[in-house]
This record gives C-alpha cells, structure tokens and sequence, in this order.
C-alpha cells in the first residue's frame, strides 16, 4: 500500500511544480492546455498512450519526458498528445531543447 501512496505523492508535486513553472512564463506539460498551444502530456500522452502510467521527467531536455507504470518507462509521442487534442492536423515542436516545458502544438 504505501509504494501506491508514494506514486500519488510524486504525481502531485509533479502537477504542482508544472502548474508553479506555467505562472513564471513557461509552457506547461500538464495540466490544461494553453491558448498558446500548450500539451497536456499526462492526459493525452501518458493516459491516451499507456493508460495506467503518470508522466514523468527523467532529463532535462525537451525529449526527457516518458510514462512511467511504477516498473519501466515508455516514450510519449508529443506528436500524437498534440493530435489527440487539437486535431489531426496538429503537430508539436519546441522552442528549447533544453526546456522541457517548452513544447507547443501549431
């Protein structure tokens, strides 16, 4: 019971700390999506692409976010969140590799 206690807690502090970048000026990954073109990567990465997992950020870059099951990581395709949520005429990219709160969907 308390390792599944644990996954919860990490997802929280994971929104939260998302939510707290977005009100500095950054894109969020989670969460809501933006007027701007933000992607919410847990609901329509994480969730739509390997349900029963919570996005996780193993590096610092844009390409360091993955869905993880508690056991193993599984790659989220930015471009198809994008297409789940604004259409399949949607695709992602990013403004820094460096920022992985920096992906938009045009």
């Amino acid at each position: 019971m308390r390792p599944h206690r644990i996954g919860r807690t990490r997802r929280a502090l994971a929104v939260l700390a998302l939510t707290m970048a977005a009100a500095g000026g950054t894109v969020a990954v989670t969460g809501p999506a933006f007027a701007g073109g933000g992607v919410d990567l847990q609901s329509y990465g994480c969730d739509l692409q390997a349900p029963g997992t919570w996005v996780v950020l193993r590096s610092y870059n844009a390409y360091g976010w993955r869905c993880f099951n508690g056991i193993y990581d599984q790659f989220i395709s930015v471009n198809d969140a994008c297409r789940a949520e604004y259409g399949n005429g949607s695709s992602s990219y990013y403004l820094d590799y460096w920022n992985p709160y920096s992906w938009r969907c045009h």
